[in-house]
């Protein structure tokens, strides 16, 4: 079974192998294989560019850009209606 790597653990590697950890023991520290890892840090521009949806913990596939801006306005719209009293 494929494990997946949280949004917002990729961004801690990124952020360690930044700071100057070495890859094979990120690999280690996440019990993943140092290609998996690079991986992470050839899409770093991708993934620090994504911010999860709100109580989304998991991307798991990536949407065409057209799709992400719906999403996100679908999101403020739902967090206008709450905010207004709607359901």
């Amino acid at each position: 079974k494929k494990k997946m790597i949280l949004l917002e653990d990729k961004k801690k590697i990124i952020r360690k192998l930044e700071g100057g950890m070495q890859l094979t023991d990120l690999a280690k520290a996440y019990g993943r294989s140092a290609s998996t890892i690079d991986t992470i840090l050839k899409t770093k521009e991708k993934i620090t560019g994504r911010d999860a949806a709100k109580g989304v913990t998991r991307v798991s596939k990536q949407w065409p850009p057209v799709l992400e801006e719906v999403e996100k306005l679908l999101l403020l719209w739902i967090e206008q209606k709450q905010c207004a009293g709607d359901s």
